[in-house]
Protein backbone atom coordinates (compact mmCIF):
# COMPACT_ATOMS: atom_id res chain seq x y z
CA UNK A 1 0.00 0.00 0.00
CA UNK A 2 1.30 4.02 -0.56
CA UNK A 3 0.34 7.26 0.21
CA UNK A 4 1.66 9.47 -2.16
CA UNK A 5 1.55 13.18 -1.53
CA UNK A 6 3.43 15.27 -4.30
CA UNK A 7 3.60 19.43 -4.48
CA UNK A 8 4.95 21.06 -7.90
CA UNK A 9 5.92 24.40 -9.62
CA UNK A 10 7.07 24.80 -12.85
CA UNK A 11 8.17 27.88 -14.90
CA UNK A 12 8.07 28.22 -18.36
CA UNK A 13 9.73 30.93 -20.47
CA UNK A 14 10.01 31.34 -23.79
CA UNK A 15 13.88 29.96 -23.74
CA UNK A 16 14.02 28.58 -20.02
CA UNK A 17 12.23 26.47 -18.21
CA UNK A 18 12.84 25.34 -14.16
CA UNK A 19 10.22 22.83 -12.49
CA UNK A 20 10.45 21.18 -8.75
CA UNK A 21 8.23 18.13 -7.55
CA UNK A 22 8.78 17.41 -3.91
CA UNK A 23 7.14 14.44 -2.79
CA UNK A 24 6.69 12.00 0.47
CA UNK A 25 6.24 8.31 -0.74
CA UNK A 26 4.64 6.32 2.74
CA UNK A 27 4.72 3.11 1.78
CA UNK A 28 3.32 0.15 3.64
CA UNK A 29 4.83 -4.12 2.50
CA UNK A 30 7.11 -2.59 -0.26
CA UNK A 31 8.77 -4.69 -2.36
CA UNK A 32 12.45 -3.91 -2.06
CA UNK A 33 15.58 -5.06 -3.40
CA UNK A 34 17.65 -7.31 -0.52
CA UNK A 35 21.06 -7.18 -2.92
CA UNK A 36 21.07 -10.87 -3.30
CA UNK A 37 20.63 -13.20 -6.22
CA UNK A 38 18.67 -16.22 -6.84
CA UNK A 39 20.62 -19.43 -8.57
CA UNK A 40 19.94 -18.00 -11.94
CA UNK A 41 21.30 -14.38 -11.45
CA UNK A 42 17.86 -12.67 -10.51
CA UNK A 43 17.71 -10.64 -8.07
CA UNK A 44 15.46 -11.48 -5.03
CA UNK A 45 12.59 -8.91 -2.84
CA UNK A 46 11.16 -8.73 0.07
CA UNK A 47 7.99 -6.87 1.80
CA UNK A 48 9.00 -4.51 4.53
CA UNK A 49 6.64 -3.47 6.77
CA UNK A 50 7.01 0.09 6.65
CA UNK A 51 9.32 2.16 4.50
CA UNK A 52 9.35 5.62 2.66
CA UNK A 53 11.09 8.10 0.05
CA UNK A 54 11.53 11.46 1.07
CA UNK A 55 12.60 14.19 -1.38
CA UNK A 56 13.16 16.38 -4.28
CA UNK A 57 13.22 16.27 -8.15
CA UNK A 58 14.41 19.86 -9.66
CA UNK A 59 14.39 19.78 -13.72
CA UNK A 60 15.41 23.10 -16.05
CA UNK A 61 16.45 24.10 -19.64
CA UNK A 62 17.98 27.05 -20.96
CA UNK A 63 18.07 27.80 -24.67
CA UNK A 64 21.32 29.89 -24.15
CA UNK A 65 21.28 31.13 -28.18
CA UNK A 66 20.52 29.05 -31.43
CA UNK A 67 23.06 27.10 -31.28
CA UNK A 68 23.36 26.34 -27.92
CA UNK A 69 21.14 24.68 -24.92
CA UNK A 70 21.75 23.42 -21.63
CA UNK A 71 19.20 20.91 -20.14
CA UNK A 72 19.82 19.38 -16.73
CA UNK A 73 18.02 17.24 -13.55
CA UNK A 74 18.75 16.37 -10.25
CA UNK A 75 17.19 14.06 -7.39
CA UNK A 76 17.72 15.02 -3.93
CA UNK A 77 16.13 12.12 -1.20
CA UNK A 78 16.03 10.30 1.94
CA UNK A 79 14.71 6.31 1.59
CA UNK A 80 14.22 4.60 4.71
CA UNK A 81 13.14 1.24 5.94
CA UNK A 82 11.49 1.80 9.44
CA UNK A 83 12.70 -1.38 10.59
CA UNK A 84 12.66 -5.10 9.41
CA UNK A 85 14.23 -8.58 9.99
CA UNK A 86 17.05 -10.40 7.93
CA UNK A 87 17.19 -14.01 8.28
CA UNK A 88 20.47 -15.07 7.57
CA UNK A 89 21.81 -18.62 6.52
CA UNK A 90 23.27 -20.34 9.35
CA UNK A 91 26.22 -23.09 7.81
CA UNK A 92 28.87 -25.15 10.37
CA UNK A 93 32.47 -25.69 9.69
CA UNK A 94 31.99 -27.99 7.16
CA UNK A 95 29.01 -25.74 5.21
CA UNK A 96 25.78 -28.07 6.22
CA UNK A 97 23.08 -25.79 6.53
CA UNK A 98 21.70 -25.57 10.11
CA UNK A 99 18.80 -23.06 9.87
CA UNK A 100 18.56 -18.95 9.65
CA UNK A 101 18.94 -16.57 12.69
CA UNK A 102 17.29 -13.33 12.81
CA UNK A 103 18.68 -9.84 12.97
CA UNK A 104 16.63 -6.86 13.57
CA UNK A 105 17.37 -3.27 11.37
CA UNK A 106 15.76 0.36 12.26
CA UNK A 107 16.02 2.79 9.59
CA UNK A 108 18.47 1.77 7.41
CA UNK A 109 18.34 3.00 3.73
CA UNK A 110 16.46 0.86 1.01
CA UNK A 111 19.08 -0.74 -0.77
CA UNK A 112 20.19 0.40 -4.37
CA UNK A 113 18.84 3.65 -3.26
CA UNK A 114 21.18 7.01 -3.90
CA UNK A 115 20.63 9.77 -1.75
CA UNK A 116 21.85 12.24 -5.01
CA UNK A 117 21.27 11.56 -8.39
CA UNK A 118 21.69 14.33 -11.65
CA UNK A 119 22.44 15.03 -15.16
CA UNK A 120 23.37 17.79 -17.32
CA UNK A 121 23.38 17.65 -20.85
CA UNK A 122 25.02 20.52 -22.98
CA UNK A 123 23.99 20.66 -26.95
CA UNK A 124 25.74 22.42 -29.79
CA UNK A 125 24.24 22.84 -33.06
CA UNK A 126 27.14 24.41 -35.33
CA UNK A 127 24.87 23.99 -38.45
CA UNK A 128 20.94 22.78 -38.41
CA UNK A 129 21.54 19.52 -39.53
CA UNK A 130 24.64 18.58 -36.92
CA UNK A 131 24.03 18.24 -33.44
CA UNK A 132 27.06 17.99 -30.57
CA UNK A 133 25.75 16.78 -27.33
CA UNK A 134 27.86 15.97 -24.25
CA UNK A 135 25.79 14.22 -21.50
CA UNK A 136 27.01 14.11 -17.79
CA UNK A 137 25.87 11.85 -15.28
CA UNK A 138 26.23 11.55 -11.41
CA UNK A 139 25.30 8.93 -9.02
CA UNK A 140 25.93 9.44 -5.13
CA UNK A 141 26.69 6.51 -2.71
CA UNK A 142 24.03 3.13 -2.52
CA UNK A 143 24.02 0.33 -0.49
CA UNK A 144 23.76 -3.03 -1.72
CA UNK A 145 21.32 -4.17 0.83
CA UNK A 146 19.25 -3.20 3.33
CA UNK A 147 21.72 -3.32 6.31
CA UNK A 148 23.64 0.14 5.83
CA UNK A 149 27.09 -1.66 6.28
CA UNK A 150 29.71 0.07 4.84
CA UNK A 151 31.24 -3.14 3.31
CA UNK A 152 28.12 -3.32 1.12
CA UNK A 153 28.36 -0.09 -0.24
CA UNK A 154 28.84 1.39 -3.68
CA UNK A 155 30.77 4.61 -4.45
CA UNK A 156 29.53 7.64 -5.96
CA UNK A 157 30.39 7.75 -9.77
CA UNK A 158 30.50 9.79 -12.40
CA UNK A 159 30.40 9.36 -16.58
CA UNK A 160 29.95 11.39 -19.52
CA UNK A 161 29.04 10.28 -23.46
CA UNK A 162 29.56 12.76 -26.46
CA UNK A 163 27.00 12.25 -29.19
CA UNK A 164 26.99 12.97 -32.53
CA UNK A 165 23.97 12.92 -35.05
CA UNK A 166 23.95 14.06 -38.45
CA UNK A 167 20.78 14.35 -40.26
CA UNK A 168 20.23 14.41 -44.38
CA UNK A 169 17.64 14.18 -46.28
CA UNK A 170 16.80 13.01 -49.36
CA UNK A 171 14.07 14.31 -51.25
CA UNK A 172 11.48 12.54 -52.52
CA UNK A 173 12.92 9.28 -50.56
CA UNK A 174 13.56 9.29 -46.44
CA UNK A 175 15.51 11.06 -44.20
CA UNK A 176 19.01 9.68 -42.94
CA UNK A 177 20.13 10.24 -39.15
CA UNK A 178 23.99 9.03 -38.34
CA UNK A 179 24.93 9.36 -34.70
CA UNK A 180 27.78 8.27 -33.40
CA UNK A 181 28.13 7.70 -29.60
CA UNK A 182 31.49 7.80 -27.68
CA UNK A 183 30.26 6.43 -24.17
CA UNK A 184 32.08 7.19 -20.86
CA UNK A 185 34.68 9.38 -22.66
CA UNK A 186 36.49 10.15 -19.36
CA UNK A 187 37.41 6.30 -19.59
CA UNK A 188 36.19 6.29 -15.80
CA UNK A 189 35.97 2.91 -13.34
CA UNK A 190 33.22 2.68 -11.83
CA UNK A 191 30.55 0.44 -10.32
CA UNK A 192 26.66 0.48 -10.65
CA UNK A 193 25.53 -2.65 -9.84
CA UNK A 194 26.34 -5.52 -6.84
CA UNK A 195 24.85 -8.31 -5.01
CA UNK A 196 25.72 -9.37 -1.74
CA UNK A 197 24.84 -12.34 0.44
CA UNK A 198 25.29 -12.76 4.20
CA UNK A 199 25.52 -15.46 6.41
CA UNK A 200 26.81 -17.23 9.43
CA UNK A 201 29.41 -19.82 8.75
CA UNK A 202 31.13 -22.08 12.10
CA UNK A 203 29.07 -19.21 14.58
CA UNK A 204 31.18 -15.96 12.74
CA UNK A 205 28.85 -13.12 10.14
CA UNK A 206 30.01 -13.35 6.82
CA UNK A 207 29.56 -11.25 4.13
CA UNK A 208 29.94 -12.55 0.19
CA UNK A 209 30.60 -9.63 -2.25
CA UNK A 210 30.18 -9.67 -6.36
CA UNK A 211 30.49 -6.41 -8.52
CA UNK A 212 29.36 -5.62 -11.84
CA UNK A 213 32.02 -3.10 -13.60
CA UNK A 214 31.25 -1.02 -16.04
CA UNK A 215 32.73 -0.50 -19.54
CA UNK A 216 35.27 2.05 -20.16
CA UNK A 217 35.60 4.26 -23.34
CA UNK A 218 33.54 2.26 -25.88
CA UNK A 219 32.18 3.32 -29.26
CA UNK A 220 28.78 3.16 -30.76
CA UNK A 221 27.46 3.64 -34.50
CA UNK A 222 24.37 3.71 -36.04
CA UNK A 223 21.85 4.82 -38.81
CA UNK A 224 17.93 5.71 -38.85
CA UNK A 225 16.14 5.60 -41.92
CA UNK A 226 13.40 7.89 -41.45
CA UNK A 227 10.49 7.64 -43.84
Amino acid sequence: KLYNTEVGYRFQGPKRFLQANFYHMNYRDQLVLTGEINDVGAATRINVPESYRLGIEIDGGWQIADWLGLAGNVGLSRNRIRAFTEFQDVYDANFVPMGQEAVAHEETPIAFSPAVVGALALELKPVEALSITLLNKYVGKQYIDNTQDEAAALDAYYFANLRLIYRMEIKGWATLEWNATIRNILDQSYVSNAWSYRYIYNGTPALDLGYYPQAGRNYLLGLNILF
